[in-house]
């Protein structure tokens, strides 16, 4: 099984999507389109701004199904305030699914972050042999492993 982790990012204050996130959901359609993906996890919490009562995830579902996805793909963890916790919310409900692959969606920005970085995150997360993990990210078309 092949689950897609979406990663989120700071909502605005009118609780719009910044355009980092609408990019790691474009990038979601696109997998969408071109990958075999069994369930997406939109892996976000409700960071800022203090006092919004929207969760990143539910931002992009909303973003999502208005897109044409179909709501029985989408699985929203929106407990999670920075990457470490996305790794920590999503990974288990992705094993819980039986993942074989866990398909990361973020930004090329993020990817390059020295401390924290995604890649170390979600690999000491999973921690098995038997589930690989590939990131993807806007600015390329071929996966980071």
């Amino acid at each position: 099984m092949n689950i897609a982790v979406v990663l989120g990012y700071k909502l605005n204050k009118d609780a719009t999507m910044d355009y980092t996130l609408v990019k790691r959901l474009n990038l979601c359609l696109r997998l969408l389109k071109e990958e075999k993906i069994d369930k997406v996890i939109l892996s976000g919490g409700k960071p800022t701004p203090p006092g919004l009562d929207y969760s990143e995830a539910e931002a992009m579902e909303k973003y999502l199904l208005e897109k044409g996805v179909d709501p029985e793909l989408l699985i929203k963890e929106d407990k999670s305030l920075t990457t470490l916790e996305n790794a920590k919310y999503s990974v288990p409900i992705a094993k819980s699914l039986g993942a074989k692959r866990i398909i990361v969606v973020t930004t090329l920005e993020h990817m390059g972050r020295p401390f924290l970085n995604p890649i170390n995150i979600f690999a000491n997360e999973v921690n098995d042999n038997n589930i690989s993990i590939l990131f993807y990210t806007n600015s390329n078309n071929d996966p980071i492993e």
